[in-house]
């Protein structure tokens, strides 16, 4: 069995950096800093794999994406 990708993302939505993964499994909006918010979403990022964080500027541009990729499985 294939197991979907979950994406993440960190965002700026006024006054907090979000960050909330699109198949709705984590929304956490209470960051005041982009580290902060970044560091939740690598996280969360890490335990979903496989997944990808997106990681926006304030402006909501694609800053950088990071593929979390599954583990070997023994």
């Amino acid at each position: 069995m294939v197991k979907p990708i979950t994406v993440c993302n960190v965002r700026w939505s006024s006054p907090h950096w979000v960050v909330s993964c699109e198949d709705g499994s984590f929304t956490q909006s209470k960051h005041h800093s982009r580290e902060e918010a970044i560091w939740e979403g690598r996280q969360h990022a890490h335990k979903h794999r496989p997944s990808v964080l997106r990681i926006h500027r304030a402006n909501g541009s694609l800053d950088i994406e990071h593929p979390y990729r599954a583990g070997l499985l023994y």
